[in-house]
């Protein structure tokens, strides 16, 4: 496969990865939607896991062939792009306040289960099967958490924050159609990104960490990038932070626990400094908020900064 060929056919994986988990939460929140599950807990979890999918099929497809290194890298790449990049930028179109559960729960979820990720992939350099065991119960919890917590807050004002599909009804062979057509185009597209990423790595010299922290990590963020600009710019701000928060969940406990349910994911010490990164990233996004419960421009400011100097270390000393 030559450069161009490579380059085209990394393009048209990030297509198929966007337009493919855009079909799937059409789909998957109109069935939700029809059997009367609430518009919040949609929102809060098919929403997240769409938004989530391009990680989750370029992972696994890395952890089945011989791409390892794109597999944690991408997550921990991803999630520093969610936090340091996404609600950095967004933080420059509107202020973000945050809900005292993001501070006091869901964000200190997330530094927990990013220095768990650690822990385990440091005990015996490889996240395997019972680690996966791990990762899916916790994930488990965790939506069995979201959903309590959003039923429990009732839905009146949810609506607003969610695509209303009783206004518009869609048929059920449409739905089924946009859900399997989603999926097959998030599975095809991570297939194309995983075979080009990686041919262009061995073209250009460097490793499957970089491409995965890099280019990949960036393209499969998409996704929560247009999520998050659109919330901000239509003043649903809870929706920017709470997509970006539970993408980052779920690219640590499904992602990364589906992928070594599947096949052993070998974790090299070279991958260290960016869950370092990662879990640093999380820490410096409650710091810039705990005060003032939000984040503003100074805070956005910070983020973006941090993601240039770690973006520059990786460029310059990886291979």
């Amino acid at each position: 496969m030559t450069g161009i060929l490579s380059v085209a056919a990394l393009l048209l994986g990030f297509v198929l990865l966007i337009k493919g988990a855009d079909g799937f939460v059409e789909g998957a929140g109109g069935f939700a939607a029809r059997v009367g599950i609430p518009p919040l807990v949609v929102g809060l979890t098919i929403v997240a896991l769409g938004t989530s999918a391009p990680e989750a099929a370029i992972s696994i497809v890395s952890a089945t062939q011989a791409a390892d290194g794109i597999t944690i890298a991408n997550v921990f790449g991803s999630n520093i792009v969610n936090t340091l990049v996404i609600l950095g930028v967004t933080a420059f179109v509107a202020e973000i306040p945050l809900k005292r559960t993001t501070l006091v729960v869901e964000l200190p979820f997330v530094l927990g289960i990013t220095a768990l990720l650690l822990a385990l992939c440091l005990h015996d350099g490889v996240l395997g099967h019972i680690d996966a065991v791990v990762l899916l119960a916790l994930l488990g919890a965790y939506l069995y958490y979201v959903v309590r917590t959003a039923r429990s807050q009732g839905t009146d004002d949810s609506p607003k924050d969610s695509p209303k599909h009783e206004e518009l009804p869609v048929s059920v062979l449409r739905l089924a159609a946009l859900v399997v057509g989603g999926a097959l185009a998030i599975f095809a597209g991570g297939r194309l990104v995983v075979d080009s990423a990686t041919e262009l790595a061995r073209m250009a010299g460097v490793s499957d960490r970089v491409v995965g922290l890099t280019v990949v990590a960036l393209g499969t963020s998409l996704p929560e990038l247009v999520t998050s600009l659109s919330a901000a710019r239509r003043g649903q701000t809870d929706i920017a932070i709470g997509n970006v928060v539970g993408s980052s969940i779920l690219n640590v406990l499904f992602v990364l626990g589906v992928s070594s349910a599947i096949a052993p994911v070998p974790f090299g010490q070279e991958l260290l400094l960016d869950g370092v990164v990662s879990l640093a990233s999380a820490a410096l996004l409650w710091l810039v908020c705990a005060r003032t419960r939000s984040l503003r421009r100074p805070g956005g400011l910070t983020l973006l900064a941090t993601y240039a100097a770690y973006l520059s270390h990786v460029l310059v000393t990886g291979a």
